[in-house]
């Protein structure tokens, strides 16, 4: 009683009753939306930009440049542009190697709001504002953390989710109304990869490790 199921286009959902009786409605995803899968559930969900840093290190950015990451350090991977926002979030990710000719792999995660700060390692130890804490914790009304198929997933409502697998890949989703608002190593997502190949000092390059290392976190200690 009251399980429900969406059909795979989202066009309709049916949901058991207690009488045995199934009812079923109409469903229309609005623009800005996408019938998807998202937390185990299908349903019409936000738009959302996706910048992945796969476990050897490749960078995809939200509108879809890539390259590899060949260096060790603390990189933005991306941030909202305007710091006076309500929804400024900053992803950090710490890269390192595990040996000579291994490629870097994200170490460490840190993941920066306004109210609130979450660092995961690659064995998945997370901590809050500097205090570890188990999984899952709601640490505000729109900000989680939980473990979902294997990896910490950062929920920011309305704004940004980030994922970090035990495989040590990160994905950094915005949603679409962000768009064009974005900062750091992933991009602005304005669907144009062409100016992805930007530093941070806005100089158009075709070398991919120029972009990488002008998006190095500065205010981390360098090793």
């Amino acid at each position: 009683v009251g399980q429900a199921v969406v059909d795979k286009d989202c066009s309709s959902k049916c949901e058991c009753q207690a009488s045995g009786l199934v009812t079923c409605e109409k469903l229309s995803c609005t623009n800005g939306e996408v019938c998807d899968v998202r937390d185990g559930v299908r349903g019409c969900h936000v738009i959302q930009g996706h910048c992945n840093v796969s476990p050897i290190g490749e960078l995809s950015s939200f509108d879809g440049m890539s390259g590899t990451i060949g260096a060790q350090g603390a990189f933005e991977l991306a941030s909202l542009c305007d710091e006076t926002s309500k929804q400024w979030f900053r992803v950090v990710a710490d890269m390192r190697s595990c040996g000579k000719k291994a490629p870097f792999a994200v170490n460490t995660l840190y993941v920066f709001f306004k109210d609130a700060t979450v660092a995961v390692n690659s064995a998945h130890v997370t901590w809050v504002n500097g205090r570890k804490v188990s999984l899952p914790s709601k640490v505000t009304n729109e900000l989680s953390v939980q473990i979902l198929n294997r990896s910490v997933v950062i929920v920011r409502t309305s704004a940004v989710r980030v994922t970090f697998s035990i495989s040590q890949k990160v994905t950094v989703s915005v949603d679409g109304n962000l768009s064009g608002k974005n900062c750091g190593a992933c991009g602005n997502y304005n669907n144009n990869s062409k100016d992805d190949m930007k530093t941070a000092d806005g100089k158009i390059t075709s070398d991919f490790s120029a972009v990488i290392g002008s998006w190095s976190a500065e205010d981390f200690s360098r090793w």
